[in-house]
């Protein structure tokens, strides 16, 4: 945690209450959900189990402390057509139809950061009106066509390593017909090229590690990626589960500098990354961090950076 302000460090505390957590959801859940107290009820421990209703079709759900995963991809379903989405069931995947662009998941769960980058638009900072646009972490495919397609990007290069998430968003760029605008690389980025293996896991995020076990991908690093596609005053999206601080505070000032407007998730601490963009030119702000409980590890502290060049 030395990576966090102190302040911040009391902030993060209190929020890891289970009453503050619980509150955290009110104003989504309050959408949704008919008697969403008895969600909390649960939740603090107060209630064993409760029957949720669901505004749209009274439809119930028996919530006890043991099933809240599955509430979850119940809720995600929920939250989907609560903001529009149409969906199809396929024999093992489902089909979304979302403010004019497809998506092709396993599971509903994935899909809430469907909701998350086209109706919260974290990354509409970056204002990718025109230009290259680099996402690391591409995920799904949900930022890329976010950016080739909602904002109007000149080009996406696309990059993840994990295989599920990078099949799928290789089938959700085609289903948008944005093969030509969207570069999607099976690979990772890190401050030395050369080669990773990813954890085989059939989700949407994964594993990197070390040791020869899993998937080989590629690694590429921001210089490379810079000088093969020849970028200049593009912007930069990183999402990339803790590479993001190798790939920063190893970057040369020049390659840092090729980006107009930086927006990254830090999971560790924003402090150090803070301080080099900084020394580059950046003007730099950031969002208040928060844990993740459904994290794999969890004292994962979240938060984004946002750095302007100057």
């Amino acid at each position: 945690m030395e990576n966090i302000s102190r302040f911040d460090k009391i902030r993060i505390k209190f929020r890891r209450t289970p009453v503050i957590k619980s509150i955290s959801r009110f104003s989504s859940y309050k959408g949704l959900i008919k008697n969403w107290w008895e969600y909390y009820l649960v939740k603090v421990g107060l209630r064993a189990k409760a029957d949720i209703i669901f505004r749209k079709d009274n439809k119930l759900f028996t919530l006890s402390r043991q099933n809240q995963g599955e509430f979850y991809k119940e809720f995600a379903y929920r939250r989907l057509e609560y903001y529009g989405a149409k969906i199809k069931k396929d024999k093992n995947s489902f089909l979304i139809s979302f403010k004019g662009f497809l998506f092709k998941v396993r599971e509903l769960d994935i899909a809430s950061i469907i909701v998350e980058n086209f109706i919260e638009e974290p990354y509409k900072w970056l204002k990718s009106r025109g230009e290259t646009v680099v996402d690391v972490g591409a995920n799904i495919g949900d930022t890329a066509i976010y950016f080739g397609g909602l904002e109007n990007a000149s080009k996406v290069i696309a990059v993840e390593p994990v295989t599920y998430a990078y099949n799928s968003a290789k089938e959700n760029i085609r289903l948008n017909k944005l093969d030509k605008k969207i570069i999607l690389l099976n690979g990772a980025v890190d401050k030395k090229k050369g080669h990773i293996y990813i954890a085989n896991r059939e989700k949407s995020t994964g594993i990197l590690n070390k040791k020869r076990q899993g998937k080989r991908v590629r690694v590429f690093t921001l210089d490379e990626l810079i000088k093969k596609y020849k970028i200049n005053d593009a912007l930069l999206k990183l999402d990339c589960e803790g590479y993001e601080y190798p790939i920063i505070l190893s970057a040369k000032t020049a390659t840092l500098r090729k980006f107009k407007r930086i927006v990254l998730e830090c999971h560790w601490g924003y402090l150090n990354i803070e301080k080099r963009l900084k020394s580059a030119g950046f003007k730099v702000k950031h969002t208040s961090p928060a844990y993740n409980e459904y994290a794999d590890i969890p004292d994962m502290v979240i938060n984004l950076v946002f750095a302007k060049r100057i």
